[in-house]
């Protein structure tokens, strides 16, 4: 029975059978992984930052604000309008008068933004024209007053009656309606007409008698009857002369910007101007400057025949 109290799972030494008398090594122990730890980075200095420049964006940002501003100033005050009628806000007239605006003129309502400037430099110029027009009515009367024609005196009222509205619908508005709706035929029609416009108003700065306006023919003519009131008037006729020649000037210039800008915006969007072509337009624009270059040169030697002529009434015995 002795055989059976012994424990048969007992480990005896060197009975181990798969042993082959090596020594197993012990296991190794399993470390856990350590994560490092995060680092900070390193702290901020005022030297280390970089400048950045605001000011570009900072235009920009106030660009579309005032463009904000503008376009909801335009939908309130189209919203105001009755069934979104425009009224005519131009010639400005109290309201116990008869007769109401006749046009509706708003710059930043009709005219794009890149084209308000050259639009209001036509309505500058035909202001200083309307006003050239009244003074030209003074110098007349003064004219007139030291033994001058009557003739130019009344015709100087009637032509400020006549000109200066005409002026204003026959030039001033078909550029203004160019530039609202981009008109290829208020264009040319401002040409031909801004042309002529040229024209009288170098004929009025030459001063013709009977003719209506001061200038420098009947200005001579007063200087030289040798008064003092001959020199006074005479002072101011040619002053008047020479704002009509101003006004020439300026004519001429304006005539040459807008066929230019004309020419710029239809290559850009298209119409009438492109369809007859750039080239034709070109041909068209130079023609005119070619009428104004022999107007021009007519007037030159008709004011230098005229001169002549008076310089020998002057120099002949009386």
């Amino acid at each position: 029975m002795a055989g059976f109290d012994s424990n048969p799972f007992a480990n005896q030494q060197g009975d181990n059978p798969f042993s082959q008398g090596q020594q197993q090594p012990p296991p190794a122990q399993s470390q856990p992984a350590v994560v490092p730890a995060k680092q900070d980075p390193p702290p901020y200095t005022q030297a280390a930052a970089k400048p950045i420049d605001t000011s570009d964006l900072q235009r920009r940002q106030e660009e579309l604000e005032r463009k904000e501003a503008e376009l909801s100033r335009r939908e309130a005050e189209l919203g105001r309008q009755p069934l979104n009628i425009r009224q005519n806000n131009w010639p400005p007239v109290p309201g116990f008068c008869p007769c109401g605006p006749c046009f509706y003129q708003e710059f930043s309502v009709d005219i794009p933004t890149e084209f308000q400037n050259i639009v209001k430099i036509f309505y500058y110029l035909w202001m200083f024209y309307a006003c050239l027009m009244f003074l030209n009515i003074l110098g007349c009367l003064a004219y007139w007053i030291t033994g001058g024609s009557p003739t130019t005196f009344g015709l100087s009222i009637l032509f400020f009656v006549l000109f200066t509205p005409a002026a204003f619908v026959c030039w001033y508005r078909p550029v203004y309606k160019a530039f609202r709706s981009d008109s290829s035929f208020n264009f040319f029609f401002f040409f031909f007409i801004f042309f002529f416009q040229f024209v009288v108003s170098i004929i009025q700065a030459l001063g013709f008698n009977g003719f209506g306006t001061c200038g420098f023919f009947n200005g001579l003519e007063t200087v030289s009857r040798g008064t003092t009131e001959g020199y006074v008037v005479g002072a101011i006729m040619f002053f008047l002369g020479l704002m009509f020649g101003i006004s020439a000037v300026l004519e001429f210039i304006g005539l040459v910007r807008v066929g230019e800008v004309a020419g710029s915006m239809h290559e850009v969007t298209g119409g009438w101007f492109n369809a007859i072509g750039h080239t034709k337009i070109n041909i068209v624009v130079g023609v005119i400057m070619i009428l104004i270059g022999v107007a021009y040169s007519a007037f030159a030697a008709t004011c230098l025949v005229l001169l002549m002529k008076k310089l020998k009434r002057l120099r002949a015995p009386e």
